[in-house]
């Protein structure tokens, strides 16, 4: 293949898709690699035992995630998983897995995962709803 072939290819629909794909491969290898150091061969959310890698995430135990990633000076997401490989996993800042679900239930519930706590004590969101949107003393009747 020459030298013009090579270019025209990695501009062409296919190479771009070829190159998409193998990037999102080198992010999943990422970020799999991550939850492996932290959750151990096969991680588990620390709360309520999901294993399906697709659900699972990294979780800062006190809720300091944009602190560490500010240290970081990095994204969330691969770009932390990246950053965290680099700098060979470490502990100042103690990370656990979770998975999606008690992750953003303990950022909503303030660091308490919804399947702590009672149901009765789980605001259902309709006390903050208004009864006429804002934009409603606006349009004419």
């Amino acid at each position: 293949m020459t030298e013009a072939s090579k270019k025209r290819y990695a501009k062409s629909e296919r190479g771009l898709a070829s190159r998409a794909a193998s990037e999102r491969r080198r992010r999943q290898r990422a970020v799999l690699r991550c939850l492996r150091a932290y959750g151990g061969v096969k991680p588990v959310c620390f709360c309520c035992g999901e294993n399906d890698i697709r659900f699972l995430t990294l979780d800062h135990v006190n809720n300091d995630g944009s602190k560490h990633r500010a240290l970081l000076g990095c994204k969330p997401g691969s770009k932390m998983a990246f950053k965290l490989i680099k700098l060979n996993f470490p502990t100042d800042f103690p990370i656990q897995v979770a998975c999606f679900n008690c992750n953003l239930g303990r950022e909503r519930n303030g660091t308490v995962c919804p399947h702590k706590c009672p149901p009765a004590d789980i605001p259902t969101g309709k006390t903050h709803r208004r009864k006429k949107p804002p934009y409603a003393q606006c349009i004419p009747a």
